[in-house]
């Protein structure tokens, strides 16, 4: 009956040494202002980026597939997470340190838990407290236009869609993102080709058809 309980306990330090080291540093991390996209929901998932063989992400894939049980459930988290970022990478803009190719992109720690925060995603407490500086910064650029500022620029992208394009070419703005997005990173600017369509479409319906006269 000792040995067993012994066992029991040696197992429970073993799992506490474990846990140990894998959740993150927060002392560290507190002071780190943005790191790779990988890192950042590793930080999410809180899991320790710098312990864990995160950078192979095709190893973690074969991971959350397969599953360890005692890790099964956490590696799948940090799998989604990681897609899901990619996927919405636009809504993100705001916290890009450099565009970057998949997770070669650097993202600012407090912005990405303020957007994690309204994803609804379960956070750390310490990456939640994080989020508290992002929240005092302000909102996004792109979000504190006024509603007249807004106007405005999308006026100015009209004119300069109507006199450089066609109505045809107006009509497949990820054509035109793609020519945008080129000539930004030409001069050392980035956008998401997603945030420049969008900004197309807005400013694409205030083109007034050619059949009709403006009023």
């Amino acid at each position: 009956m000792a040995d067993v309980e012994s066992n029991g306990n040696q197992n429970e330090e073993a799992n506490k040494s474990s846990r140990d080291r894998t959740t993150p540093d927060w002392k560290y991390w507190r002071q780190m202002p943005h790191d790779l996209l990988w890192k950042v929901v590793a930080l999410s998932c809180n899991i320790e980026p710098r312990r864990v063989r995160l950078a192979d992400t095709d190893y973690w894939m074969y991971r959350a597939r397969w599953g360890e049980p005692e890790h099964h459930a956490r590696d799948r988290e940090f799998v989604d997470r990681l897609e899901i970022a990619k996927a919405r990478i636009a809504e993100l803009e705001h916290a890009l340190v450099n565009m970057g190719e998949g997770n070669e992109r650097r993202i600012r720690l407090p912005e990405f838990a303020s957007w994690a925060l309204a994803m609804q995603w379960p956070i750390p407490p310490a990456f939640a407290e994080m989020a508290e500086a992002a929240i005092k910064g302000g909102k996004p650029r792109n979000e504190s236009l006024g509603t007249t500022e807004r106007g405005t620029v999308q006026k100015l992208i009209a004119g300069f869609l109507a006199q450089a394009y066609s109505r045809e070419r107006i009509a497949k703005p990820y054509a035109i993102a793609k020519d945008v997005q080129a000539v930004l990173q030409s001069v050392g600017l980035h956008l998401s080709d997603d945030t420049i369509v969008n900004w197309i479409k807005d400013a694409a319906s205030l083109l007034t058809a050619p059949d009709k006269k403006a009023s």
